[in-house]
């Protein structure tokens, strides 16, 4: 009985570390940071407030590298820039305009959740991928948040490193984005939830034994 109560709990651990990842999504920044402060996340937040010049490949100052890929950018259409007033823009292909299908952010480590302020997200079109290597969940920006300006924020089950904005129609769409922010999360030692688990199954039998006596 006592080698079965172990077993049930150690895999018990196993089975939670190894559950699938998932991404929840938020609309409320206050909420979004209350909950990445209950994970014990470490924020970055990156105001653009320095201008950068529209090119493929561009650096924030927070680190977080920004790559439009797979087309011919449209620098005059402001791809892939930042404005000193505080605001990424961007251009992402389409019917209308000649510029890249897709923009990368890469952030500079493993991150656990990432939000702004999105505008010009129209319904149904701007979409964003978790580059999280399970399922790479995708989103619909303006599905959330609507047409107009609004806080979008993510926060995942495991750590990611990128993410990828794209067009999901054939209409090309322009973007800007404000005051980004980005957490990480200093990950367990290894195996801390299997002792936890092996602790709780010892408890158990402890309390058992007291009881039988």
């Amino acid at each position: 009985m006592i080698y079965r109560m172990c077993a049930a709990a150690l895999a018990l651990a196993i089975s939670a570390t190894a559950a699938s990842a998932a991404v929840t999504t938020y609309t409320d920044r206050a909420l979004w940071e209350a909950d990445l402060k209950t994970l014990g996340a470490t924020r970055t937040d990156n105001a653009f407030g320095t201008d950068i010049t529209a090119s493929s490949e561009i650096t924030f100052g927070s680190g977080v590298k920004s790559k439009n890929e797979g087309g011919d950018p449209c620098f005059a259409c402001g791809d892939n820039s930042v404005d000193s007033g505080g605001t990424f823009k961007n251009v992402l292909g389409g019917d209308e305009f000649v510029p890249s299908p897709t923009n990368t952010w890469t952030f500079p480590s493993a991150i656990r959740g990432f939000g702004a302020v999105w505008l010009g997200a129209e319904p149904g079109s701007l979409q964003v991928t978790i580059n999280d290597g399970d399922g790479d969940p995708t989103f619909l920006i303006g599905d959330i948040i609507g047409s107009g300006t609004g806080f979008l924020g993510f926060i995942g089950m495991g750590d990611f490193s990128s993410v990828v904005f794209s067009n999901a129609d054939a209409n090309g769409i322009a973007y800007d984005a404000r005051n980004l922010s980005f957490a990480t999360v200093v990950p367990l030692p290894a195996g801390l939830p299997l002792m936890a688990a092996a602790l709780l199954a010892l408890g158990l039998i402890g309390r058992r034994a007291k009881r039988a006596t």
